[in-house]
Protein backbone atom coordinates (compact mmCIF):
# COMPACT_ATOMS: atom_id res chain seq x y z
CA UNK A 1 0.00 0.00 0.00
CA UNK A 2 2.92 2.73 0.72
CA UNK A 3 3.93 2.03 -2.96
CA UNK A 4 0.09 2.99 -4.16
CA UNK A 5 0.58 6.50 -1.93
CA UNK A 6 3.85 7.22 -3.48
CA UNK A 7 2.01 6.31 -7.11
CA UNK A 8 -0.83 9.01 -6.22
CA UNK A 9 1.83 11.82 -4.81
CA UNK A 10 3.82 11.65 -7.86
CA UNK A 11 0.63 11.56 -10.20
CA UNK A 12 -0.17 14.94 -8.67
CA UNK A 13 3.67 15.95 -8.60
CA UNK A 14 3.51 16.66 -5.21
CA UNK A 15 6.70 16.27 -2.49
CA UNK A 16 6.14 14.56 0.57
CA UNK A 17 5.62 17.42 2.61
CA UNK A 18 2.70 19.42 0.37
CA UNK A 19 1.39 15.26 0.00
CA UNK A 20 0.99 15.09 3.55
CA UNK A 21 -0.89 18.48 3.93
CA UNK A 22 -3.59 17.23 1.18
CA UNK A 23 -4.59 14.40 3.31
CA UNK A 24 -4.05 16.24 6.82
CA UNK A 25 -1.10 14.27 8.41
CA UNK A 26 2.35 15.38 9.77
CA UNK A 27 5.16 14.81 7.07
CA UNK A 28 6.79 12.98 9.61
CA UNK A 29 4.02 10.12 9.51
CA UNK A 30 3.45 10.08 5.83
CA UNK A 31 7.36 9.54 5.44
CA UNK A 32 7.13 6.66 7.72
CA UNK A 33 4.18 5.43 5.60
CA UNK A 34 5.85 5.51 2.26
CA UNK A 35 8.55 3.77 4.19
CA UNK A 36 6.26 1.24 5.23
CA UNK A 37 7.40 1.95 9.15
CA UNK A 38 3.96 3.57 9.90
CA UNK A 39 0.31 1.91 9.02
CA UNK A 40 -2.37 3.54 6.75
CA UNK A 41 -4.94 4.61 9.15
CA UNK A 42 -8.76 5.68 8.23
CA UNK A 43 -7.68 9.17 8.54
CA UNK A 44 -5.46 8.49 5.45
CA UNK A 45 -8.04 6.46 3.47
CA UNK A 46 -11.04 8.87 3.95
CA UNK A 47 -8.93 11.51 2.56
CA UNK A 48 -7.98 9.62 -0.29
CA UNK A 49 -11.37 8.62 -1.14
CA UNK A 50 -12.39 12.29 -0.85
CA UNK A 51 -9.76 13.38 -3.45
CA UNK A 52 -11.27 11.16 -5.47
CA UNK A 53 -8.58 8.00 -5.39
CA UNK A 54 -10.86 4.60 -6.98
CA UNK A 55 -11.35 2.06 -4.35
CA UNK A 56 -10.62 -0.71 -6.81
CA UNK A 57 -7.24 0.77 -8.10
CA UNK A 58 -6.10 1.37 -4.75
CA UNK A 59 -7.05 -2.05 -3.74
CA UNK A 60 -7.78 -4.36 -6.25
CA UNK A 61 -5.29 -3.17 -8.83
CA UNK A 62 -7.74 -2.51 -11.51
CA UNK A 63 -9.08 0.86 -13.94
CA UNK A 64 -7.26 4.39 -13.19
CA UNK A 65 -6.27 6.16 -9.84
CA UNK A 66 -8.70 8.48 -9.82
CA UNK A 67 -12.66 7.75 -10.62
CA UNK A 68 -14.04 8.71 -13.69
CA UNK A 69 -15.67 12.15 -12.12
CA UNK A 70 -12.15 13.46 -11.63
CA UNK A 71 -10.63 12.78 -14.63
CA UNK A 72 -11.18 16.30 -16.29
CA UNK A 73 -10.47 18.16 -12.88
CA UNK A 74 -6.83 19.54 -12.64
CA UNK A 75 -5.15 18.03 -9.45
CA UNK A 76 -5.01 20.94 -7.40
CA UNK A 77 -9.09 21.00 -7.07
CA UNK A 78 -9.32 17.39 -7.03
CA UNK A 79 -9.74 17.55 -2.84
CA UNK A 80 -12.12 20.37 -3.31
CA UNK A 81 -14.83 17.86 -5.03
CA UNK A 82 -16.69 15.27 -3.19
CA UNK A 83 -20.05 14.06 -5.22
CA UNK A 84 -18.62 10.71 -5.28
CA UNK A 85 -18.96 9.77 -1.38
CA UNK A 86 -22.44 11.27 -1.39
CA UNK A 87 -23.47 7.73 -3.90
CA UNK A 88 -22.01 4.70 -1.49
CA UNK A 89 -25.26 2.92 -1.14
CA UNK A 90 -23.39 0.06 -3.69
CA UNK A 91 -20.92 -0.31 -1.06
CA UNK A 92 -23.06 -0.40 2.03
CA UNK A 93 -23.69 -3.85 4.33
CA UNK A 94 -26.56 -4.76 5.88
CA UNK A 95 -25.15 -6.70 8.64
CA UNK A 96 -23.35 -3.35 9.41
CA UNK A 97 -26.49 -1.00 8.99
CA UNK A 98 -28.66 -2.80 10.89
CA UNK A 99 -25.84 -3.06 14.32
CA UNK A 100 -25.10 1.12 13.35
CA UNK A 101 -25.58 2.11 17.27
CA UNK A 102 -23.23 -0.83 18.15
CA UNK A 103 -20.87 0.32 15.48
CA UNK A 104 -20.65 4.33 16.96
CA UNK A 105 -20.21 2.62 20.00
CA UNK A 106 -17.53 0.56 18.85
CA UNK A 107 -15.48 3.06 17.26
CA UNK A 108 -15.90 5.77 20.22
CA UNK A 109 -18.54 7.82 17.68
CA UNK A 110 -16.54 7.68 14.73
CA UNK A 111 -18.49 7.92 11.65
CA UNK A 112 -18.41 4.61 10.23
CA UNK A 113 -18.70 4.68 6.53
CA UNK A 114 -18.59 2.87 3.33
CA UNK A 115 -15.41 4.62 2.22
CA UNK A 116 -13.91 2.70 5.58
CA UNK A 117 -11.43 -0.25 4.81
CA UNK A 118 -12.89 -1.85 8.04
CA UNK A 119 -16.34 -1.25 6.29
CA UNK A 120 -15.04 -2.80 3.54
CA UNK A 121 -13.05 -5.85 5.32
CA UNK A 122 -16.32 -6.92 6.83
CA UNK A 123 -18.28 -6.56 3.84
CA UNK A 124 -15.85 -8.88 2.19
CA UNK A 125 -15.79 -11.59 5.56
CA UNK A 126 -19.93 -11.42 5.44
CA UNK A 127 -19.61 -13.08 2.26
CA UNK A 128 -18.17 -16.36 3.69
CA UNK A 129 -20.28 -18.55 6.02
CA UNK A 130 -19.90 -18.45 9.92
CA UNK A 131 -18.12 -22.03 9.84
CA UNK A 132 -15.36 -20.20 7.27
CA UNK A 133 -14.75 -17.09 9.16
CA UNK A 134 -14.32 -19.82 12.20
CA UNK A 135 -11.80 -21.77 10.57
CA UNK A 136 -10.33 -18.12 9.68
CA UNK A 137 -9.77 -17.09 13.08
CA UNK A 138 -8.04 -20.38 13.78
CA UNK A 139 -5.27 -19.37 10.80
CA UNK A 140 -5.20 -15.98 11.69
CA UNK A 141 -4.53 -16.53 15.75
CA UNK A 142 -1.43 -19.20 14.76
CA UNK A 143 -0.29 -16.21 12.79
CA UNK A 144 -0.50 -13.59 15.84
CA UNK A 145 1.45 -16.32 17.62
CA UNK A 146 4.06 -17.36 15.66
CA UNK A 147 4.88 -13.29 15.72
CA UNK A 148 4.04 -12.76 18.99
CA UNK A 149 6.75 -15.62 19.81
CA UNK A 150 9.27 -13.98 17.68
CA UNK A 151 8.72 -10.91 19.53
CA UNK A 152 9.63 -12.84 23.08
CA UNK A 153 12.87 -13.99 21.35
CA UNK A 154 13.85 -10.50 20.58
CA UNK A 155 13.64 -8.91 23.46
CA UNK A 156 14.74 -11.85 25.24
CA UNK A 157 18.06 -11.16 23.16
CA UNK A 158 17.76 -7.42 23.92
CA UNK A 159 17.63 -7.66 27.86
CA UNK A 160 20.06 -10.55 27.63
CA UNK A 161 22.61 -8.47 26.01
CA UNK A 162 21.67 -5.19 27.36
CA UNK A 163 22.68 -2.18 25.76
CA UNK A 164 20.86 1.68 26.20
CA UNK A 165 18.51 1.91 29.28
CA UNK A 166 15.73 3.23 26.52
CA UNK A 167 15.90 0.17 24.58
CA UNK A 168 15.56 -1.90 27.07
CA UNK A 169 12.52 -0.05 28.35
CA UNK A 170 11.04 0.27 24.94
CA UNK A 171 11.19 -3.48 24.36
CA UNK A 172 9.95 -5.01 27.87
CA UNK A 173 10.18 -8.95 28.49
CA UNK A 174 6.71 -10.31 27.45
CA UNK A 175 4.93 -12.78 29.05
CA UNK A 176 3.86 -16.34 27.41
CA UNK A 177 1.64 -15.88 24.21
CA UNK A 178 -1.48 -17.73 26.11
CA UNK A 179 -1.01 -15.06 29.10
CA UNK A 180 -0.97 -12.54 26.89
CA UNK A 181 -4.26 -13.50 24.86
CA UNK A 182 -6.63 -14.28 27.61
CA UNK A 183 -5.77 -10.46 28.29
CA UNK A 184 -6.82 -9.22 25.02
CA UNK A 185 -9.96 -12.12 24.75
CA UNK A 186 -11.23 -10.06 27.55
CA UNK A 187 -11.05 -7.00 26.61
CA UNK A 188 -12.65 -8.14 22.86
CA UNK A 189 -15.21 -9.49 24.78
CA UNK A 190 -16.27 -6.89 27.07
CA UNK A 191 -15.97 -3.84 24.06
CA UNK A 192 -18.54 -6.40 22.13
CA UNK A 193 -20.40 -8.27 24.91
CA UNK A 194 -23.69 -5.99 24.30
CA UNK A 195 -23.25 -7.62 20.28
CA UNK A 196 -25.97 -10.02 19.62
CA UNK A 197 -24.62 -10.99 16.29
CA UNK A 198 -22.36 -14.33 16.19
CA UNK A 199 -21.31 -13.62 12.64
CA UNK A 200 -20.64 -10.21 13.34
CA UNK A 201 -18.54 -10.94 16.63
CA UNK A 202 -16.53 -13.35 14.53
CA UNK A 203 -16.16 -10.89 11.88
CA UNK A 204 -14.62 -8.19 14.26
CA UNK A 205 -12.60 -10.68 15.74
CA UNK A 206 -11.15 -11.39 12.77
CA UNK A 207 -10.26 -7.65 12.01
CA UNK A 208 -9.29 -7.45 16.05
CA UNK A 209 -6.40 -10.42 15.41
CA UNK A 210 -4.82 -9.20 11.75
CA UNK A 211 -4.49 -5.60 13.78
CA UNK A 212 -2.62 -6.99 16.76
CA UNK A 213 -0.44 -9.34 14.12
CA UNK A 214 0.28 -6.10 12.48
CA UNK A 215 1.48 -3.94 15.04
CA UNK A 216 3.70 -7.02 16.82
CA UNK A 217 4.67 -7.76 12.98
CA UNK A 218 5.59 -3.85 12.89
CA UNK A 219 7.36 -4.22 16.82
CA UNK A 220 9.46 -7.08 15.04
CA UNK A 221 10.94 -4.63 12.22
CA UNK A 222 11.35 -1.95 15.30
CA UNK A 223 13.97 -4.14 16.81
CA UNK A 224 15.94 -5.39 14.01
CA UNK A 225 16.28 -1.66 13.63
CA UNK A 226 16.92 -0.82 17.16
CA UNK A 227 19.59 -3.88 17.38
CA UNK A 228 21.28 -2.58 13.99
CA UNK A 229 21.26 1.42 15.25
CA UNK A 230 22.63 0.84 18.79
CA UNK A 231 24.99 -2.20 17.86
CA UNK A 232 28.31 -0.26 19.04
CA UNK A 233 26.65 0.81 22.46
CA UNK A 234 25.21 -3.09 23.01
CA UNK A 235 29.04 -4.75 21.92
CA UNK A 236 30.42 -2.13 25.01
CA UNK A 237 27.66 -2.95 27.16
CA UNK A 238 28.57 -6.86 26.32
CA UNK A 239 32.43 -6.16 27.02
CA UNK A 240 31.74 -4.58 30.26
CA UNK A 241 29.46 -7.66 31.33
CA UNK A 242 32.27 -10.28 30.68
CA UNK A 243 34.97 -8.08 32.18
CA UNK A 244 32.71 -7.85 35.44
CA UNK A 245 32.36 -12.03 35.28
CA UNK A 246 36.03 -12.42 34.72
Amino acid sequence: MSNKLKEIRKSMNLNQKEFAEKIGIKQSYYSGIESGKKPINVKVTDALWKMGVSFDWFYEGKGNIFTNPFSNIANSDILGYKSHTDNMDANKSELIERHKEFFSEYFNGMSFLPSNYEYQQIRYYEKLSLKENEKLVQTFLEELEEVYNSNISLSSIIHYYGGPDFMIEKFKELKPFPLYWKEILFEFNSDTHKLDDPKLKEILYILHIKEITRHWTRQIINSIEYMERYKDMIQDHILEKNEGVK
